[in-house]
């Protein structure tokens, strides 16, 4: 169980260093350019890969879950809130299919993160230098624009609701998760596939890392000029 930990929590440490990375890249050019839309329209440049595998991610959930979905656009935007570097129109749906649609991204960028490490090592690629700068690329574009936004997870509520209001009720009648049921759903072979996750996921939080001290430390050297 610490492995299945720890694979979740670096997950949850590849979430908050998503958000410094575009923060310090942001500030960068936001420094170098003195321009706002100029900045916004350098990110949504640098990032337009990670951005269309994003919403290309919400688009097919949603038609595999039999959800109207549409329009979808790759400009960035604005807004109250934030800047959206993408975005796609999807239907009307239950809080559920609405949910799987807004993670779709991120269950999508974890198997092309996973992948993409698995085949390097299972084909012992890191002698080949293209090879491992293809995999900096995409581990840099994937982590950095796979996780949902406020909106994408407004299902999120109604799930949880439903899912606590379930689990009380199990509770009430009785029902109980012993440890043994727990062994039974995480085999040695499932125990295995998280320990690979870990290793592979050490890869781009190092990569994240790295470009938050480079960026910080640029930013810092322009404040002071």
């Amino acid at each position: 169980m610490i492995i299945v930990s720890l694979f979740f929590l670096q997950l949850l440490a590849l979430f908050f260093l998503s958000r410094k990375v575009h923060k310090q890249i942001s500030s960068f050019f936001f420094y170098l350019t003195n321009n706002i839309h100029k900045t916004v329209h350098i990110m949504a440049f640098l990032f337009f890969p990670g951005t269309f595998v994003h919403e290309v991610s919400h688009y097919l959930m949603a038609k595999l879950l039999f959800v109207p979905a549409g329009n979808m656009t790759l400009l960035p935007k604005i807004e109250d809130d934030g800047v959206r570097l993408g975005s796609v129109m999807i239907g009307k749906s239950d809080p559920i299919r609405r949910l799987f649609i807004g993670v779709a991204p991120f269950l999508i960028g974890t198997s092309i993160i996973l992948t993409t490490l698995f085949i390097a090592e299972e084909y012992q690629l890191w002698n080949n230098f293209f090879y491992i700068l293809l995999t900096i690329l995409v581990l840099f574009q994937i982590t950095n624009t796979m996780f949902s936004s406020k909106k994408d997870l407004e299902g999120a509520v109604w799930f949880v609701i439903i899912i606590s209001a379930i689990t009380i009720v199990l509770y009430l009648t009785g029902a109980r998760v012993s440890l043994s049921d727990f062994e039974r759903i995480f085999t040695e072979h499932l125990i295995n596939l998280f320990y690979q996750g870990v290793v592979y996921l050490t890869i781009p939080l190092i990569i994240d890392i790295v470009i938050i001290i480079c960026f910080s430390s640029l930013v810092y050297l322009l404040q002071k000029r």
